[in-house]
């Protein structure tokens, strides 16, 4: 009686505190309150479900949603402030209505929150599964492949651009966008380079001398080739090798290296815009544009505007007069080639203007509720089989390839917010290609080993167990 006295003044005061938060926020108006739900929505439903994700930074669910919500919520609070005048170079300027503002809030809420509560009922579900031990038949990607053969296959996408685009256009050319101009291989290896400058920072950190050297050979060629994109891809390279030498070997110089490296990637963002500008493209005009470029002639909040007018560019494609058809959602989910799924028939209409296409939320958010519900339901599927992947390996010793799940995770979430919705699920299909050839490598492997199967140890050890109980004396089960 004393103990529930004494708590009184507690609960009475965190009662009177409530009611007037509450209260405050009330007088704020609907303008305040409305934007403030749909930015807590998702949280609260990552938050009831968060037991069941792995540790955010390993949680695929955990990095879209975040992905996606954080444009919404900052893109919402600040559109005043880096979409207006004053921002020279960005790609483009978007001044949506504040209905439309909170439209693509709403948008932007409701995909993150579907993709949370997808995820979570699957490994809901599947929970009790997840906490068997990792097969012991399976081989470490850590013993298997060596550093050599590391770099060997990063170099691969590299190799598949130069040898598909042509060096000389990568040197000197007269246009901007070099997938327009390639095949559908050319673009694989596009897309997967970003991936590979991870796995280049995963060997140089677990390389000797002459590895390191030749690591750090390949990171000059991807910058080079990233350079030449003039895309915002060349602000990312810091941060991806960063990362990868932190999965590599977790020490204090790999941390700070994380936090240094994030720097210089944001040092870093201004430079494409600058090359946007350009009468021609390529390493060469790009190089001398760079060597007039000064840190303190940046417009840092156009810079910021790079990032952040993902959020108009979704409002505008989705509450905008540019015309999406539930035809064109069909082809940008065609798994085949371009060309032969009639991509490059309708590309040029799903863009803003000449530099700026739409974005894959945006697109499905045009069409409309029956295709995003659906869409994003089916995402948090997909996010569920990544945790559970991402959870088998880091328990089999594979961090490389689980550092490449959590980087094409953030590039899908960061595709799908500012490019098209074909470009952004190709990361999701060349993933899904990734595992299934992994799988029959495998297969391959434990036929050559003559390993048995998961299933045939688990019988084993089974058989071991009781044999164990039984010698001991124990009852049969």
């Amino acid at each position: 009686m004393l103990a529930e006295r004494a708590q009184l003044p507690w609960l009475l005061g965190g009662l009177v505190a409530t009611v007037a938060v509450t209260a405050g926020v009330l007088s704020l108006g609907q303008a305040f309150l409305v934007p403030a739900l749909w930015v807590a929505i998702p949280i609260v439903c990552w938050l009831l479900n968060r037991k069941v994700f792995n540790t955010p930074y390993l949680s695929p669910t955990t990095i879209v949603a975040g992905i996606f919500l954080a444009i919404g919520a900052f893109g919402y609070m600040l559109r005043g402030v880096v979409g207006r005048a004053g921002v020279s170079g960005a790609s483009i300027i978007i001044d949506l209505t504040e209905d439309q503002a909170l439209q693509t809030l709403k948008l932007i809420s409701v995909a993150s929150t579907l993709i949370v509560l997808s995820s979570g009922i699957v490994l809901r579900i599947l929970r009790p599964r997840t906490n068997l031990p990792a097969p012991a038949a399976e081989p470490k990607a850590s013993k298997v492949i060596s550093p050599g053969l590391i770099l060997m296959f990063s170099a691969v996408p590299l190799l598949a651009v130069i040898a598909d685009v042509g060096l000389d256009d990568l040197i000197e050319r007269d246009y901007y966008i070099v997938g327009d101009r390639g095949s559908f291989i050319g673009s694989v290896g596009s897309l997967l380079a970003t991936a590979a400058v991870l796995v280049v920072g995963y060997a140089f950190a677990s390389s000797h001398l002459g590895g390191r050297l030749a690591a750090l050979i390949l990171l000059f060629a991807y910058t080079a080739l990233m350079l030449s994109y003039g895309s915002r891809r060349l602000a990312m390279i810091p941060i991806l090798f960063a990362i990868g030498s932190f999965i590599a070997r977790d020490t204090r110089a790999s941390r700070w290296g994380i936090a240094i490296a994030g720097v210089l990637s944001f040092v870093l963002l201004p430079l494409p815009l600058e090359f946007r500008s350009n009468a021609t493209h390529g390493i060469a005009p790009y190089l001398h544009t760079f060597s007039t470029f000064t840190l303190g002639d940046v417009d840092w909040a156009s810079a910021l505007n790079n990032i952040l007018v993902a959020f108009p560019i979704i409002g505008a494609s989705a509450y905008g007069n540019h015309p999406v058809y539930f035809s064109d959602i069909l082809i940008s989910l065609n798994p085949i080639p371009g060309g032969d799924a009639g991509w490059y028939s309708i590309y040029q209409r799903l863009r803003l203007n000449f530099y700026t296409p739409m974005s894959g939320i945006g697109e499905l958010g045009h069409v409309g509720w029956s295709v995003v519900v659906p869409f994003f339901l089916a995402l948090g599927l997909a996010m569920a089989w990544m945790e559970r992947l991402v959870r088998k390996q880091l328990q089999a010793g594979s961090k490389i390839y689980v550092g490449v799940i959590i980087a094409l995770a953030a590039l899908f979430a960061l595709q799908m917010i500012q490019y098209n919705l074909r470009a952004s699920t190709r990361v999701l299909v060349y993933l899904i290609v990734a595992e299934l050839a992994r799988q029959v490598l495998m297969v391959i492997w434990r036929s050559v080993k003559k390993e048995p199967r998961i299933d045939q140890v688990e019988q084993r050890l089974r058989w071991q167990l009781a044999q164990q109980a039984r010698r001991a004396g124990a009852p049969r089960a």
